[in-house]
């Protein structure tokens, strides 16, 4: 979270500060906890599940057929 006691002005001051709030942010979203919501949100949601090579053209073929666009 980031500390209220320092004005958004002066973050690009303390850039150990930022990285840190960044990676905290990071952690945060990427949790387990939110992961869950999101598969078990009922809402269409595509998950990345080969991070070592590109899968653009996969996700878009995916993408295609749940909106009917092929």
């Amino acid at each position: 979270m980031v500390d209220t006691n320092i004005s958004i002005e002066n973050l690009h001051e303390i850039p150990e500060f930022s990285m840190e709030n960044y990676r905290k942010c990071i952690a945060r979203i990427n949790s387990k906890e939110n992961f869950n919501k999101f598969k078990d949100s009922g809402f269409f949601t595509i998950f990345r599940e080969n991070c070592d090579r590109d899968t653009r053209g996969e996700i878009l073929v995916k993408l295609e057929k749940h909106f009917k666009l092929n």
